[in-house]
């Protein structure tokens, strides 16, 4: 999970990125939102990035995957 911004923030921003990428292709994006009070959220997918593998990689393997984080 990558995270920018002050972990107090009252305005969060999770970014969930594409299946071809991972958390890290936010970075500018999270620079500007941070720049504009918001703590960003941005996990890895399972199976991108610095996440888990799996061999569930169904739609709702990647919403209990996430759901804890928000």
């Amino acid at each position: 999970v990558s995270r920018w911004g002050d972990p107090n923030a009252t305005k969060h921003a999770p970014l969930i990125h594409g299946l071809t990428s991972s958390s890290r292709s936010w970075t500018s994006i999270a620079q500007g939102l941070t720049a504009k009070g918001y703590l960003v959220i941005a996990p890895d997918l399972l199976g991108h990035g610095c996440s888990q593998r799996s061999t569930d990689y169904t739609l709702d393997a990647f919403v209990s995957a996430l759901r804890p984080l928000f």
